[in-house]
């Protein structure tokens, strides 16, 4: 990396004395590199510098021990979204307006962290590891160079990327850039998010223990970050974003509620300047920005909620949650930190005393109401409303993606904040709705049983319909998903229960249907390429074509960069013998990042028309990269296999159709002869008994079960079973 100190050039004209040289910059003037972590997900009581004797953090123990750490910094909120808007803006969600991930995007009016150190000189860089902090959340503001290249994942909101590759971008940034200026680099690393899967040999290290696996992973991530600014005037300003529930207080994850699990966050500064100290007055990370910014000698912006920290004057910290308003309609969690209480604004307030019950297991509220009642000033003294429910128009398919996973953005009872029932009158509630997905996968129909109760339960809660109508469909009951959705639209009309409804009526093959609702949203879902894609198919299967090719002439003009669209049209237009018109569509869209069902297939059966077998391979398993489960594809991929002699290929898309057709004996008679064919007896012998189980009297499995008794050693079985088999075909003709 190259040094921040700028070379001083000594200029000697031709036989007389060197020239005056600038004299050097006093040292005040060379402002510190400043690096930027943002651990997400990560609790206070799982760093060894806050006490955890099982921890594997020595780098920020190190940092730590060297600097200032916070024992008592709060997050403002326990999602992802808002808290970085709150760190990178120091404001409070009321006041920038994020207060949910997927409500909003930090808006280009805020004057940002790296904007105000890109204006102070600083080259600028991130580098995030997840969708919840890619550019479309308004994140890259002020970055001379952004790197979110998340890949795509079926669980949208957790798509993420390791924390090597994070630091990597980093690390490869600082190698090539030719200034001599500060830099200011924020690395955001995911790890620590669930699912807690670390990678080896954090796993084997933490046995039992994945969270702390993935925490130790991050730490050496970090680790290369402080090398790489080694020898160099630099701070460290290490923070979670929130924790994470591990049960405590009936949540698993965060989200919900504010209690200590997610709120108390570890927040370390070490580095140039920074003495080393523990600082116990409580601290907001909002209180970040202007602290970085008091470091560095940069004017901090005026009418911030933080401050720089430490201070002679201890200030109230507040933070926030609505989710429990929005999704369950019970009152949300809400409160504030002041001296050593804390105090939750519920309809059965809570006062608890954070140095003796930091687990928050001892209301005072009732015993000591003048104190409760002070904390309650204290908070109404922010002045902070309720979320009005307005949102962004998102530039994806965020609102779809919440629907999908049963979280209908605004579905909160419309009912004023004061008359949501408290939560704590309802925690079977809580605690089932957040079981649902694991429930999902471990028992379906107990998923399902356990959500039919709810909604019986809580008739008034659109989020168990939502997930209800998802079990439903899930379990092939998808007449009874539709009655569902439609009942949770007669309690709230909006969009993302629409695009529900309209997946239980494609799923119905209820095309028309499916096209009526699809067309009444058109105006206000545009903007979503998944929408644009899902209207067209829709309207195309529905015979609408007419309706269907000048809406996506419309699209393509305005919205010349998404690929899918012309997909879409491509494939309507080669099978309707109109191959010609199709093809270039085709060929555009194969170039996207996000190509459509079918758009490869199609190229590739034109390829084949052609005799162009090596294209014809390729587009197929293009299709089959971007589709796994496109039946077709598979089937003309493993006859190519079949053909050449390969066959572990055979094999490989023999094994996927018998999961995407598990009912075709051909896929299963495809498995058992790659198998026989790679003379690997005993897989072929298992396979074998569950497509026989499957088929007993299919003349062609058992005319290779022939053969595979023959390679058993057990040649009188083979021969009955040759003659049974040629009996059969007999039969069949």
């Amino acid at each position: 990396m190259r040094s921040l100190c700028p070379a001083i050039l000594l200029l000697a004209s031709c036989g007389g004395a060197p020239s005056e040289a600038p004299p050097a910059p006093a040292e005040a003037e060379i402002r510190p590199n400043v690096v930027f972590v943002t651990l997400d997900t990560v609790r206070v009581d799982r760093i060894g510098a806050y006490g955890y004797d099982k921890a594997a953090t020595p780098t920020l123990d190190a940092l730590a021990a060297k600097g200032q750490r916070f024992d008592r910094a709060f997050s403002p909120f326990p999602l992802t979204i808002p808290s970085h808007s709150s760190m990178m803006t120091g404001l409070y969600p009321p006041q920038h307006g994020v207060r949910d991930n997927g409500d909003n995007v930090l808006e280009e009016d805020f004057v940002t962290l790296a904007e105000s150190l890109k204006s102070a000189g600083y080259d600028t860089a991130g580098s995030v590891a997840a969708f919840v902090t890619s550019r479309q959340w308004g994140f890259n503001q002020g970055f001379d160079a952004y790197f979110d290249d998340v890949p795509r994942a079926d669980d949208f909101w957790h798509a993420s990327r390791r924390g090597e590759v994070v630091v990597d971008d980093l690390i490869g940034w600082l190698e090539t850039r030719e200034s001599e200026a500060p830099a200011f680099v924020w690395a955001h690393l995911y790890d620590a998010h669930m699912p807690f899967e670390p990678p080896s040999p954090y796993k084997e290290a933490h046995e039992g223990r994945p969270y702390d696996g993935e925490i130790a992973y991050v730490d050496d991530q970090l680790a290369r970050l402080v090398k790489a600014f080694e020898g160099e005037k630099t701070i460290f300003v290490v923070a979670a974003d929130h924790g994470e529930g591990l049960g405590e207080h009936f949540e698993m994850t965060h989200g919900l509620f504010v209690f200590n699990s997610t709120q108390h966050v570890p927040m370390v500064i070490s580095g140039h300047g920074i003495p080393a100290e523990v600082v116990s007055q409580p601290v907001s990370l909002v209180d970040i920005m202007p602290t970085i910014l008091d470091h560095v000698g940069v004017e901090i912006p005026e009418g911030l909620a933080g401050r720089p920290v430490p201070s002679d004057e201890e200030r109230p910290v507040y933070m926030e949650s609505w989710q429990l308003a929005n999704r369950y309609g019970l009152a949300p969690h809400v409160a504030v930190v002041s001296g050593d209480d804390k105090f939750f604004d519920l309809p059965q307030p809570e006062l608890y005393a954070l140095t003796a019950d930091h687990g928050e297991s001892k209301n005072r509220a009732e015993n000591e109401a003048d104190r409760a009642t002070e904390m309650k000033a204290i908070m109404d003294s922010f002045g902070f409303e309720a979320p009005s429910g307005d949102q962004a128009a998102l530039s994806s398919e965020v609102s779809e993606e919440l629907a999908a996973l049963g979280y209908v953005v605004g579905a909160r009872p419309d009912k004023p904040i004061e008359d949501l029932p408290d939560p704590k009158e309802h925690l079977h509630l809580i605690r089932e709705m957040q079981k649902t997905d694991r429930r999902m996968s471990a028992d379906p129909e107990d998923a399902l049983k356990v959500l039919r109760e709810l909604g019986g339960t809580y008739p008034e809660i659109v989020e168990v319909k939502v997930q209800l109508c998802h079990a439903l469909m899930a379990g092939g009951h998808v007449d009874e998903a539709e009655k569902v959705v439609r009942e949770a639209l007669k309690q709230q009309d909006s969009p993302q229960l629409s695009l529900v409804l309209s997946t239980v009526l494609l799923a119905q093959a209820n095309y028309d249907d499916a096209a009526v609702v699809l067309m009444a949203l058109k105006e206000e879902r545009t903007f979503s390429p998944r929408f644009r894609v899902r209207l067209l198919q829709t309207l195309f299967a529905a015979d609408r074509a007419d309706e269907a090719e000048p809406i996506a002439a419309e699209f393509m003009r305005e919205y010349p960069t998404d690929l899918e669209v012309p997909g879409v049209l491509g494939v309507y237009l080669a099978r309707s013998g109109r191959e010609a018109e199709g093809l270039p569509h085709l060929e555009r869209a194969v170039k996207g990042d996000r190509v459509p069902g079918d758009v490869a297939f199609v190229l590739g059966m034109h390829a084949a028309a052609q005799k162009n077998r090596p294209e014809a391979i390729r587009y197929f398993e293009l299709e089959v990269e971007n589709h796994p489960f496109n039946e077709r594809s598979r089937r003309l991929l493993a006859t190519y296999a079949m053909e050449d002699g390969n066959w572990d290929a055979w094999f490989k898309h023999a094994a996927e159709l018998v999961r995407i057709v598990p009912r075709d004996p051909r896929a299963h008679e495809a498995q058992v002869q790659a198998l026989f064919n790679l003379g690997r007896y005993d897989e072929a012998r298992i396979a074998m008994t569950g497509a026989l189980a499957l088929a007993p009297g299919d003349a062609k499995l058992v005319l290779l079960d022939a053969n595979l008794l023959a390679k058993e050693g057990k040649r009188d079985e083979g021969l009955a079973r040759f003659e049974e088999a040629k009996k059969l075909a007999a039969e069949a003709k």
